[in-house]
């Protein structure tokens, strides 16, 4: 079985005011899109989620070379919904019922971050799929494929609203300040192959990917790099070949 996997890599600033500005309640969701310099996506006003058919990969190529594949981000297609998406979000409430931090977990120090992403996916949904979501004045998020509501005022839990709402991974590193090093410290991990939150939370990146094969020896130190340098969204395809669900 060949497994498959969107990754969005996101570079946003720090926002003015910090958790300071955070805790306005009266505040709006900042204007990602003019703070990351990503251009908003195409709404898609006759979007119909039970006719939403996913695009097709092909993450493999008959000439294979390990690299980072990293690739500029295409903005409308952050955030894909296909028509499976209720299912899918059950399945992911039931995966953390059973699994709790395993799927969802998030350190010290992330808060301001978690926050920041969830923000994001906000204003993203809310502008590429205009009838399905919606953000108000009084900050409640309205999602009509759900027939839910989520005030993001008081007790509001950004890891735990990406659970719920979008049918997707999301996995936050920071850098570390005494090593200058980025460590994963925070996520949504519902898909995760081979291995789960709590074998790799906290973890720097060559550890996160001790398993890959060749990491230490091809990809570490461009990678390491990378990540310091990102001023960009990029994208990346990934697969993973299971064991025990090849075709015999």
């Amino acid at each position: 079985m060949i497994w498959r996997r969107r990754v969005g890599i996101c570079h946003p600033p720090k926002l003015d005011g910090g958790s300071k500005a955070r805790t306005d309640k009266a505040a709006r969701i900042q204007d990602y899109f003019e703070l990351t310099g990503v251009l908003p996506p195409k709404p898609l006003p006759n979007f119909n989620i039970d006719e939403a058919l996913p695009r097709p990969y092909r993450p493999f190529r008959w000439k294979y070379h390990q690299t980072m594949s990293l690739l500029n981000m295409e903005p409308d297609w952050w955030i894909e919904l296909e028509s499976t998406y209720r299912e899918r979000i059950i399945q992911r409430k039931e995966l953390y019922a059973k699994h709790g931090p395993k799927i969802v977990d998030a350190l010290a120090g992330s808060t301001d971050a978690c926050l920041e992403l969830a923000e994001m996916v906000i204003q993203f949904l809310c502008v590429r799929y205009p009838n399905q979501f919606q953000f108000d004045s009084a900050r409640i998020f309205h999602n009509n494929i759900l027939r839910t509501q989520v005030d993001t005022n008081c007790k509001f839990e950004p890891l735990m609203f990406l659970l719920d709402n979008v049918p997707e991974d999301f996995l936050i590193v920071q850098e570390d300040e005494k090593t200058g090093l980025y460590h994963f410290r925070a996520g949504v991990s519902a898909s995760a192959v081979g291995w789960n939150m709590s074998l790799k939370i906290g973890k720097p990146l060559h550890e996160v990917h001790g398993p890959v094969p060749y990491y230490k020896e091809k990809m570490q130190n461009s990678m390491d790099r990378r990540v310091v340098s990102l001023s960009k969204s990029s994208r990346r395809l990934t697969a993973s070949i299971i064991e025990g669900f090849l075709p015999k």
